[in-house]
């Protein structure tokens, strides 16, 4: 069972960590090539973060399912 808890909290984090690194990336590089400093930054920045949640909102409704199943 301990093997399972350490790999869903590696998932969750990997899921929240990478949508918004990758939108604030691609945000700055955006900026930089548009010369739109900071806006694409920060749309890159809140879609990230809302990719983020609803990939933490998939993990938690997966969890309640399978808690209801047992």
């Amino acid at each position: 069972m301990n093997n399972r808890k350490l790999a869903l909290a590696v998932s969750v984090s990997s899921n929240l960590a990478a949508p918004i690194i990758g939108g604030i990336l691609l945000g700055y590089f955006l900026d930089q090539w548009l010369n739109t400093k900071p806006w694409l930054i920060l749309l890159g920045t809140l879609l990230g973060t809302t990719g983020a949640f609803l990939a933490l909102y998939r993990i938690v409704n997966k969890m309640n399912q399978e808690t209801d199943e047992e």
